[in-house]
């Protein structure tokens, strides 16, 4: 079947096709649809009617229905048509070629070997504007139909040859090899899979030709190149050829005699990086290929790279000269290029170089010492490589995750192969532990797939070799190299984050004092903390130094954080006033909020007890006094007491916080809270204000009830009330509203928390009342959903807890729940059995009791069903199975819920309580009697609603269930006179059921 793909490929190059295959094409005739329209859009082209680029889009997409396969004479007209914009010289634009370059695209998708035809033809003849919509074209197919181009690869290399003999530079030429190195990265992974191949010997044979002759052809014609880009393309290219003629053991012979070509082009280039580039395509080319490079090509390529690295005629001559002493030069000076920045791509061949050599002589264990002093010199031009140098260098690379796996692991190796350039005591420590790195790296580990994980690792490894060298003056050496490559690095840097915690943990291992606080207020008065990479970066380093030098640490802060805080409110100059109140002066103070309290959270218990009230706390609130109070400033403080806290709390229960200080720090958390409500529609400070506030609550002793019951209505109304449903109708609108949306969710689970941590000392009265009860039946969906989700939480939470003293709000409750069963929201509803599932629970086990009749969750299914019956169909359910685990002595505060309802709701929500209701009372009449009088006083005042024409059936359903039960109190109740405030519905109500009575 492949080859048969094949010859259908060379029929169609040449212009024609068998007859057979011609009548089978022209025999499968698809839908009639998809095939008018692509003829009516053909004609619309061939008539130049309209816009052709948004005829092509049609037409593509016509094309691309699954039932669409135009006959092959609207195929021909079609190619014919594209064919004319593809070649035209001029007047067609680019939007045109593109769209039309689309359509064949979408052609190929049942007329493959056509068009591929059409494209073949066009390789060969065409004006320069064709040549990149036909190249990239052919990008396009092999793109989406890999497979089925494959058989069409040697007729393709044959048209690329022509192209390569007319095209010297530019971007055509970028794109043609853009187009090798695709079409071969299929070739030589389908040769590579062990699948069974898809070309016969012969025609396999004759890919191969044809790749030789298109790689000579390269050779030929463009290595003279002199933009970077194209040579770099034209490397590429090649560095693809071989690896397929790499595979082949009969083709090798020939490979190497154009292998030295990779480096050869580079030697007038002054910048050795560009050396390195060639290296690096070359070393790809040849990864995954079980191919030893003959010795004597070893030796050339050797001589070259050489060459490349040494740039002056001597070192030239000396090069060629000495070809067996080469690897002896060769390794040291390859690792000058690990240590600048701009030479990072380097690292990879570097590494592979290295290891190389390595294997052939025990090189990397010398000392430079002992290397021919002759070509020591020539070697180390400038500064001494020194091992902290080159470790700095190495560990900068393995720790950013912006340079690649590929690229952290070869630093990582470079360490290991190298060990004894850096300290003779880290060998069988780094022989153990760089291995387990690497595994993380390569996905061995699946603890250690995160990056920040792996990180974590890597700085543990640093500290322990620190800790294995003992070495002080070498641990202070390595700092100040850290420290000279972090104050040189650009704030921008991918490799400034780890910089910083690097320096901190390598300050950290140091044990001189002075030098410590040296290099930390050194770091403090460089770091512009208006940018947040730089803040956060100087709080790692401070977190990271006080692992083992808390109190250094700590003093340096203090020292600092006076400076910025001396003369805030005394009479100062005018320069000085206006620096102490600079933008940075202010960020400077929100970071080092924000460094207390991280440091709090890496202080021992005897650290935390002995500083945190005193230092910690008191140069908080110091600098937060001396602040501008903004949103950084509120959110840094709010940030430094949830940290603090949660520290505080860890130490262990026999630890009791300061009152006064606890009192002053909830004062300012509320005043946030009441500053924030009627603010900004949505900020992250209420938020982390709930986050810092459970935090707190946490700590002995607890809050009073007074002010407990002050937060939570705090909280609710930032976080359940806010905002307003016009509010988020903008937010949902906004750019902004996913990053919104999830910010109101972890502040409503944020408030959960925090009600969890309040109702270990609390009743649940001030929680129901305070916080549910109010939202459940606003205008508000939003604000509704809110509240049922805070709901859910707070049940859940008493349901753990095993709190009985929830069931006293049963009957509430359910008022409230069971009109939201119907919400118009489908999240609602689902919540609201959620709630009601939970309430029956806790019901049930106060009571040590079973429900009955089963699980109101299995019926959750109807209520996302669109249609309102359904809905109230599956709520009537549900509002049975309540109704029969209901505890009578909660039926009045029941129906006063149901009657807020009817008072507030509306549609649907109104429907679903008098179902509730009714149902209720058809199940319990009987029982309630000390409960008429007050039942039927609620459904009077019910008849003064707004909603009182939904509720009206239901209401007078009620009044019959009540008057077959309890007919006596019924007539009783209506024989009395009128009030002033009877409805006119009551009054008729009334009147109905009397005169009924009196028959």
């Amino acid at each position: 079947m492949e080859r048969l793909r094949a010859l259908r490929g060379l029929f169609a190059c040449v212009g024609c096709m068998p007859r057979r295959t011609r009548r089978r094409e022209r025999s499968r005739v698809s839908s009639p649809v998809p095939t008018c329209a692509v003829t009516l859009l053909l004609q619309r082209l061939q008539d130049h009617e309209g816009d052709r680029a948004q005829a092509y889009c049609e037409l593509e997409s016509a094309l691309r229905e699954a039932d669409s396969r135009p006959p092959c004479g609207v195929v021909n007209r079609l190619l014919a048509e594209v064919s004319r914009d593809l070649t035209a010289a001029q007047g067609v634009t680019d939007n045109i070629r593109t769209a039309a370059s689309n359509v064949l695209v979408a052609l190929a998708r049942t007329h493959l070997t056509l068009v591929m035809a059409e494209l073949q033809g066009h390789l060969k003849a065409m004006g320069d504007a064709s040549k990149e919509t036909v190249l990239i074209t052919l990008s396009k197919l092999f793109s989406t139909y890999a497979p089925q181009c494959i058989p069409f690869v040697w007729l393709t290399l044959a048209g690329l040859r022509s192209v390569v003999g007319q095209v010297r530079s530019g971007q055509t030429l970028r794109i043609a090899c853009a187009v090798v190195k695709q079409w071969l990265g299929g070739v030589k992974i389908r040769l590579s899979s062990g699948k069974q191949c898809p070309w016969p010997a012969t025609e396999k044979e004759q890919i191969y030709e044809n790749l030789h002759e298109l790689l000579f052809s390269m050779v030929k014609n463009w290595q003279d190149c002199q933009e970077e880009e194209d040579k770099q393309a034209v490397l590429g290219a090649v560095a693809a050829m071989l690896a397929v003629l790499l595979q082949e053991e009969l083709h090798r012979e020939q490979v190497w005699e154009q292998l030295l070509w990779l480096v050869h082009p580079c030697q007038e280039v002054q910048d050795t990086c560009r050396m390195a580039k060639s290296l690096t395509i070359f070393l790809e080319a040849l990864q995954g290929i079980e191919c030893l490079i003959p010795k004597d090509r070893f030796q050339d390529i050797t001589s070259a790279v050489f060459c490349q690295l040494y740039d002056n005629t001597k070192q030239h001559s000396e090069a060629g000269a000495s070809v067996r002493g080469m690897s002896k030069l060769l390794w040291p000076r390859l690792l000058l290029f690990v240590v600048p920045a701009e030479y990072t791509g380097m690292l990879i061949p570097v590494s592979r170089c290295i290891q190389a050599l390595s294997e052939r002589e025990d090189l990397t264990g010398r000392r430079i010492e002992d290397l021919d002093p002759h070509f020591i010199s020539s070697v180390f031009q400038g500064p001494m490589l020194t091992p902290q140098t080159l470790l700095a260098r190495l560990l900068v690379v393995a720790g950013s995750p912006v340079a690649g796996s590929e690229l952290q692991a070869a630093a990582l190796l470079l360490m290991q192969k190298l060990h004894r350039r850096f300290h003779r005591a880290v060998g069988a420590m780094w022989a153990v532990e760089i291995p387990l790195l690497l595994q993380c790296l390569e996905g061995k580990e699946e603890s250690f797939s995160d990056t920040a994980e792996f990180e974590c690792r890597l700085l543990k490894f640093l500290r322990a070799s620190l800790d294995t060298i003992e070495d002080e003056a070498w641990t202070e050496a390595l700092s100040c190299e850290l420290s000279q490559r972090l104050s040189s690095s650009a704030s921008s840097s991918g490799e400034k984050s780890f910089l910083y915690k690097a320096l901190g943990t390598v300050l950290g291992a140091c044990k001189g004092v002075f030098f410590v606080q040296e290099k930390l207020l050194q770091h403090l008065e460089e770091a512009n903390m208006e940018e947040s990479s730089e803040a956060q970066g100087m709080i790692s380093l401070l977190s990271h130094a006080a692992e083992s030098n808390f109190q250094t640490v700590l003093a340096t802060l203090t020292t600092f954080a006076s400076r910025l805080c001396k003369g805030w409110k005394a009479r100062i100059s005018r320069h000085k006033k206006m620096e102490l109140d600079s933008r940075r002066a202010h960020a400077t103070r929100s970071a080092l909020m924000l460094a207390h309290g991280s440091l709090a959270l890496r202080a021992s218990k005897e650290q935390l007890l002995a500083h945190l009230e005193g230092d910690i706390v008191g140069n908080i609130l110091m600098l937060y006094s001396c602040s501008c109070r903004d949103l950084q400033n509120n959110l840094a403080l709010v940030q430094s007491i949830t940290e603090f806290s949660s520290a505080f709390h860890a130490v262990g229960d026999s630890s009791c916080f300061n009152p006064s200080l606890k009192g002053k720090l909830l004062e300012i958390l509320m005043g946030l809270l009441k500053k924030y409500y009627s603010g900004i529609p949505v900020s992250p400070v209420p938020f982390k204000v709930v986050l810092a506030l459970e935090q707190l609550s946490k700590l002995k002793p607890s809050f009073e009830s007074k002010d407990m019951r002050e937060m939570l209505v705090l909280c609710f109304k930032n976080i359940v009330t806010h905002p307003s449903a016009e509010v988020m109708l903008k937010i949902r609108k906004s750019q902004q509203a996913a990053q919104y949306l999830q910010l109101q969710q972890r502040s409503l689970k944020a408030l959960g928390r925090l009600m969890a941590v309040l109702l270990e000392t609390e009743p649940t009265r001030g929680f129901f009342q305070n916080i549910v009860h109010r939202s459940m039946t606003s205008d508000n969906m939003w604000e509704r959903k809110r509240a049922l989700q805070t709901c859910s939480q707070l049940l859940a939470i008493c349901e753990e807890l095993h709190r009985g003293d929830a069931c006293e709000h049963f009957g509430s409750l359910v008022g409230l729940l069971a009109p939201l069963t119907c919400d118009p929201m489908p999240t609602s509803r689902q919540l609201a059995v959620t709630c009601l599932d939970s309430l029956l629970r806790i019901q049930a086990k106060a009571n040590n009791r079973v429900i009955e009749t089963g699980d109101i969750r299995s019926l959750c299914e109807g209520l996302y069903a669109c249609s309102v019956i359904s809905q109230l169909q599956t709520s009537s359910k549900i509002a049975g199975i309540v109704c029969k685990n209901f505890p009578l002595e909660r039926t009045v505060d029941f129906m006063l819920a149901i009657k807020e309802t009817i008072r507030r709701a509306k549609g649907v929500r109104v429907r679903a309580a008098g179902k509730w209701m009714t149902t209720f009372l058809q199940m319990h009449g009987k029982d309630i009697c000390r409960d008429v009088q007050p039942i039927l006083y609620i459904l009077r005042s019910c008849t003064s609603s707004a909603q009182q024409s939904t509720f009206v059936p239901f209401l007078c359903q009620a009044v019959v269930i009540l008057t077959r039960c309890h007919t006596e109190v019924m007539v009783d109740n209506f024989s009395r006179l009128l009030g002033p405030t009877d409805s006119e519905t009551w009054k008729r109500i009334r009147k109905f059921c009397l005169q009924r009575w009196s028959q």
